[in-house]
């Protein structure tokens, strides 16, 4: 998650000058386990959540895979060898 503040930020940004870009971690379910996913056409992503210790650590699993490598081969290959 992030947040672009552009002109008037709060004072404990300290002294800049046009912008800040305040970026915060994904915190995981410390209660129970979770998961979600999709699938598109060029990009399967899964996420997976969940405690470690119950109230009190969690962890934070996530993958991504594209397929543009399968897209960018060549439809076939010649099986001649010269």
């Amino acid at each position: 998650m992030y947040n672009l503040l552009k002109v008037v930020f709060p004072a404990h940004y300290g002294g800049r000058l046009s912008s800040v870009i305040d970026i915060s971690m994904k915190e995981g379910n410390n209660q129970k386990f979770h998961g979600e996913g999709s699938i598109g056409l060029i990009a399967t992503k899964l996420t997976l959540e969940g405690p470690i210790i119950k109230d009190k650590t969690s962890f934070i699993v996530s993958g991504r895979r594209t397929y543009i490598d399968i897209l960018t081969r060549p439809p076939y290959q010649s099986s001649q060898r010269w």
